[in-house]
């Protein structure tokens, strides 16, 4: 065990000592009496090396440890995922157990006051490289070991340990939609029974899991409309205030509902051609077979929400009104549609140049306009010198 010497702090007349463990530095000061300083001390290092304190508990000023409130990191996440279990669907619970044993196998044994800064940006740093290939690799599971600790927090379980956690990077999901050029193929590849899902997907903007999952008694009389009505959706139970998803009918939907349940007596509306109720994968897998009968690229179910999302966002709907057909629970959610859409950011400035040629025109006459630049062969040169 290594021993540390004592220094004599001249100022205040009292000894202290430095200790480092981990990465962690803390200076100790033990009073003005030499001998007693230097048994405290010696009892503390006997403490630290039994692991009986935590050099980077001390240090940490936003855990008091004279509460107990500190407990294992292991402790935290199973009381949060006992939660989670009680509170959220199934798939979730068991999505957040699997990301979140990484981070028990790394910090299991520690108290969450052994946590800092550091050790989260090194695990950070471990799962973006082992834990997914893609841009966003490891953003997962450190966005859930986040959600764990505010939960801690929130609850009264613990207190947080670190103030700002580390920046996560993100680059922006891709949009997986299909183009109005490859509906009409991939439609009249289809086959009649999921060519009426298709279609009704792209009505409705449904989660594929809704799609799936939808039974005759969700779609009933709201006033003088016919809709899909969800007491229970993916968004429902982490709202303050559960609220039903309501999704009007168009006649054409309503005709592929009714159309779909004469077929058949199964409380499902879509069954696939064994006439059972289709699985997430059975679902992705024959909208996959189609796309390669189609000649287009393969797309996910979700592909068929993407696209009445960014269609209405693109043509003006109010995001508020958007946000509640999509079940959002934030309207942070439903402006992603839109975000990665150039088309629909040329309409809005090519709109803004139109209304002020109209507002300019009538003060004065128009000066002749610029021959149009020929993107292709302008360099970064001539932009530089344009500008």
């Amino acid at each position: 065990m290594k021993r540390r010497t004592l220094t004599l702090d001249k100022r205040t007349g009292k000894y202290y000592a430095r200790i480092q463990v981990d990465g962690v530095r803390k200076k100790f000061y033990f009073g003005k009496n030499r001998r007693k300083a230097e048994q405290d001390l010696r009892k503390l290092e006997a403490e630290v090396a039994e692991g009986k304190k935590s050099v980077a508990a001390i240090a940490n000023p936003r855990v008091d440890r004279a509460t107990p409130s500190d407990i294992t990191i292991e402790e935290l996440i199973t009381r949060y995922l006992e939660w989670v279990e009680g509170n959220r669907a199934k798939s979730t619970y068991e999505t957040k157990k699997i990301v979140l044993q990484p981070f028990l196998d790394f910090y299991g044994d520690c108290r969450v006051s052994d946590i800092n800064h550091a050790t989260l940006s090194k695990y950070y740093v471990w799962a973006k490289r082992t834990r997914g290939r893609s841009d966003n690799g490891g953003n997962r599971h450190y966005r859930e070991v986040k959600s764990a600790f505010r939960w801690g927090e929130d609850m009264d379980v613990c207190v947080c340990p670190v103030r700002r956690f580390p920046v996560m990077r993100e680059a922006p999901a891709k949009t997986k939609k299909f183009n109005d050029a490859e509906l009409p193929v991939l439609l009249d590849h289809a086959q009649p029974d999921f060519r009426d899902l298709i279609l009704f997907g792209l009505l409705t903007g449904l989660r594929p899991q809704e799609l799936r999952e939808l039974r005759r008694e969700h779609i009933r009389r709201v006033g003088e409309s016919m809709c899909v009505v969800l007491e229970k959706h993916k968004a429902s139970k982490s709202m303050h205030l559960s609220q039903p998803r309501c999704v009007p009918l168009s006649p054409q939907a309503l005709q592929i509902a009714d159309r779909q349940m004469r077929k058949h007596d199964s409380s499902f509306v879509f069954l696939n051609d064994r006439n059972k109720p289709y699985t997430a994968g059975g679902f992705r897998q024959r909208l996959e077979r189609v796309c390669d009968r189609a000649g287009i690229p393969r797309r996910p179910p979700y592909a068929l929400r993407h696209y009445f999302g960014t269609k209405r966002a693109g043509e003006g709907l109010n995001q508020a009104v958007l946000a509640q057909l999509m079940g959002h629970t934030t309207i942070v959610t439903t402006t992603r549609y839109v975000a990665k859409v150039p088309d629909y950011h040329q309409k809005a400035v090519d709109a803004m140049e139109a209304d002020l040629s109209g507002i300019l025109g009538s003060a004065r006459a128009p000066e002749p306009p610029d021959p149009k630049p020929d993107l292709r062969i302008l360099g970064d040169e001539e932009l530089r010198k344009s500008s």
